[in-house]
Parts: structure tokens; C-alpha cells; sequence
């Protein structure tokens, strides 16, 4: 999962803090959908991540008329450069949130004890590289975890909202 996330969401993120129009917002947004076509799931998190951070966009900086981004990892970039923070605190928060809700749902499920959770999240955070790949290389590197997020789809009761 943090992998997936070094090699899909951070390169978004760091890109979008670095962008200072909103057409490269608008082109890193649409390339990080093309890229998460396939995972319908997936898209739709990243879409409420977005319109989320947008909200609170809006809260702290008052009303824009420039078109948000609407995915995740784009949202958080830019609104990071927009406060002034570091992009690499904004893609550590990003990472730390989206191994969290993992194993967050894992304990919903019964997989694992929440005393277990703080434990795992704890390694998952000295096990993580910090870095990012390049914007052009950028793609899921979990394909067994990105087939069973899509797969979620396919199921008769949902589990979870995304």
C-alpha cells in the first residue's frame, strides 16, 4: 500500500505543490484519473478526498473562483504550496493517512487487534522510503492490492464507502 502510494499519489502531490497555474493543476488532475480509470473504487475515494480538502480550501483561504483539483493527492499539494508548507509534509501526511485507513478497515474487520494497529502503523512509518518516483513513472505498484480494491465493486454488500 505505501508503495502504491510512493509510486501513484506522491509524484501527483509533489508536482501540484510545485505547479503556479492552475491549467497544470488541471493537467496533473487528469492524469492522475487516467491513471485510476481502472479502479473504479479507487477513483471514487480519491474524488472525495479531494472535494473534501477543497472544503477546507475554502474554510481557510476564503472563496476562489479557480477550478480545484479533484483528486486526492492534487487537492492536498495544492493546498499545502497554498499555506506554505513543505511538499514533503504534505506527502508524509498524505501516506500516513492512507496506511491508517487501512488498517483502520482491518480492524472494522477483525483482522487485527487495535493494540496490533498502532504496532503496524508504527513499522509501516520506519519502513517508508520518503520519496517519490518521478511524475512520467508514476503508476500503482500494488497490482494484487489494486485488484482487490476494484473488486469491491463486484460485491454483492459493501464493506466500506470506498
Amino acid at each position: 500500500l505505501l508503495k502504491s502510494h510512493e509510486t501513484l499519489n506522491a509524484p501527483h502531490l509533489v508536482a501540484a505543490h510545485a505547479a503556479r497555474d492552475a491549467a497544470t493543476l488541471e493537467k496533473l488532475d487528469a492524469g492522475l484519473d487516467a491513471l485510476l480509470a481502472t479502479n473504479g473504487p479507487a477513483r471514487r475515494a480519491s474524488a472525495a478526498q479531494g472535494s473534501g480538502l477543497n472544503r477546507v480550501r475554502r474554510e481557510l483561504l476564503g472563496k476562489s473562483d479557480a477550478v480545484l483539483p479533484r483528486h486526492g493527492a492534487v487537492a492536498l499539494g495544492a493546498l499545502a504550496a497554498a499555506l506554505g508548507l513543505p511538499s514533503s509534509l504534505a506527502a508524509e501526511a498524505f501516506a500516513f493517512t492512507a496506511v491508517r485507513d487501512a488498517i483502520s478497515a482491518a480492524v472494522r474487520l477483525g483482522l487485527c487487534r487495535p493494540t496490533r494497529a498502532v504496532a503496524l502503523q508504527a513499522e509501516v512509518a520506519r519502513a517508508a522510503s520518503g520519496g517519490s518516483v518521478a511524475l512520467a513513472d508514476a503508476a500503482a505498484a500494488a497490482p494484487m492490492l489494486e485488484a482487490a480494491h476494484a473488486a469491491h465493486d463486484l460485491l454483492e454488500m459493501r464493506l466500506f464507502r470506498s
